[in-house]
């Protein structure tokens, strides 16, 4: 892969060392390195990667893309590590470059000429579940690669592509945005075959005004999809009742799965505990030798989002010729990832960390999800930080999902300093003093030490307790104390 690497454009000087290996990845950042990688580095706000170029070296890097040449010592260091060095103008522009070569030409020329499948994955929430999904699912059939994490961004995206190895089959790129545009720029990268939306909601706001405007730019996807590379299977998925579906699927020509209106499977008799979730997977049209096929699914417990992005996730493996069978087995084997209504049980409760991120949309349905898990014995709580880039609406969204939380039943906890978070309180204790439900509690703690004193105090055996807010709160390191 790197010696492909070598022969794409951007490169304004190259001291040539040893043969490389194909399955290197590339990477930003030096502490990840290993032997036979690839080290760029990026000047960033707080840090200059191109600083970092010696320790990228001693972890055995094969390749350095820095944006300003080492000094002569530097140099004859590199050079006698039998190393590889590239000097670019914008270490980040080169990433962009060289991604979009390589997925136009190893990529598209691999696997004796099929080339590698690539799915692109974006929605306003859902996206690195449903990926993971994916990838449990197509695993049983195919090699598949995925987004590392939630690489992606402009960094993240072109790392994926580059650090694919041409031998896989698949490779299912995750999608992020928050500014016009930017999933154009992606797909202009990645060239996806093939599309899902997860959903179109209320993440963004601030910088892309209003749910047509996450729309228009989610739909980015969909329209990067040309009907010549198609053929008669359906390429673009999304859900049939997803908001603002005609800006999201404007001047779309690839053929478009709609669930809920054209799709081919379903998922029915859904049932939902704290021990775990259960359904039947079955064809939807019985015009065949077989009849309507049906097969028994178990999985772990799932926020209830998440069986909508079942039902996208089936259809893409269906379309690519998985066996009902095959499918079943891939459901089974998915685990949630931490920080995604991660459930664990101990000191006789549940604990659900669901704070990697949140938005107004994500939030309601950790709502509707705790919802299900009110059986038996035991209460609710939600333990709330803030959500962030809402801009005007930040205020209104807050008190109101505080509302709602109160006209649910659930306890809530409030915590920081922040007039969001202030809102959030508030909006929950007006609506417990209107409810007609028994008494609940309603607490703002000014930082997680207070939060933690809180529930010690008021816990019972049974209780389920949800921890909710934006990545930035860091709310997962109070998840851990009770753990």
């Amino acid at each position: 892969m790197l010696n492909s690497l070598l022969s794409l454009p951007n490169t304004q000087q190259l001291i040539v060392g040893d043969e490389l290996s194909n399955s290197a990845k590339v990477w930003i950042d030096s502490r990840k390195v290993q032997v036979g990688d690839v080290f760029v580095g990026l000047k960033g706000e707080q840090v200059d990667g191109n600083d970092y170029w010696q320790a990228a070296l001693d972890k055995g890097a094969r390749l350095l893309v820095l944006e300003r040449a080492p000094d002569a010592e530097g140099l004859a260091n590199i050079e006698q590590a039998g190393c590889h060095l590239v000097v670019v103008a914008s270490g980040e522009a080169t990433l962009a470059v060289w991604a979009r070569a390589y997925r136009q030409t190893v990529l598209t020329k691999a696997n004796d000429g099929a080339g590698v499948e690539l799915i692109g994955i974006t929605g306003s929430n859902g996206k690195t579940s449903t990926k993971e999904l994916l990838k449990a699912v197509l695993s049983e059939n195919f090699a598949v690669e995925a987004t590392v994490g939630n690489y992606n961004n402009h960094l993240g995206v072109p790392l994926t592509v580059l650090s694919c190895n041409p031998e896989q089959e698949v490779l299912i790129v995750e999608m992020g945005t928050n500014h016009p545009n930017e999933i154009e720029f992606l797909c202009d990268i990645a060239q996806v075959n093939q599309g899902i939306i997860t959903c179109v909601g209320n993440a963004h706001i601030e910088f892309l005004g209003s749910v047509a405007g996450v729309a228009k730019e989610k739909g980015a996807l969909l329209r990067s999809l040309t009907s010549a590379q198609l053929g008669d299977k359906p390429r673009g998925f999304a859900q049939a009742h997803v908001a603002q579906r005609e800006i999201l699927s404007s001047e779309v020509t690839a053929q478009m799965l709609w669930v809920g209106e054209n799709h081919q499977l379903e998922i029915t008799q859904i049932s939902q505990t704290i021990k775990g979730t259960q359904f039947n997977l079955q064809t939807v049209n019985s015009n065949t030798a077989q009849g309507t096929q049906t097969y028994p699914v178990q999985m772990p417990i799932l926020p209830t989002v998440m069986l909508e992005n079942i039902r996208l996730v089936i259809e893409v493996a269906y379309a690519m010729g998985m066996t009902l069978t095959q499918i079943a087995s891939g459901l089974e084997s998915f685990q949630l990832t931490a920080g995604r209504f991660e459930i664990v049980e101990a000191q006789g409760k549940y604990w659900i960390n669901d704070a990697y991120n949140a938005n107004p949309d994500s939030l309601r349905e950790a709502y509707a999800s705790l919802q299900l898990l009110s059986e038996k014995q035991g209460d609710i709580w939600v333990v709330f930080a803030q959500m962030g880039e809402l801009g005007e609406q930040a205020l209104e969204q807050h008190y109101q999902l505080g509302c709602e939380a109160s006209q649910l039943g659930f306890n809530t906890i409030a915590v920081g300093e922040s007039d969001l978070v202030k809102a959030y309180y508030q909006g929950a204790k007006e609506a417990a003093q209107e409810s007609e439900l028994e008494p609940l509690s309603i607490s703002h703690a000014m930082n997680q030490e207070e939060a933690q004193q809180i529930l010690l105090a008021q816990l019972q055996a049974g209780d389920k307790v949800l921890f909710k807010a934006s990545r930035a709160a860091g709310l997962e390191q109070l998840f851990k104390q009770f753990i």
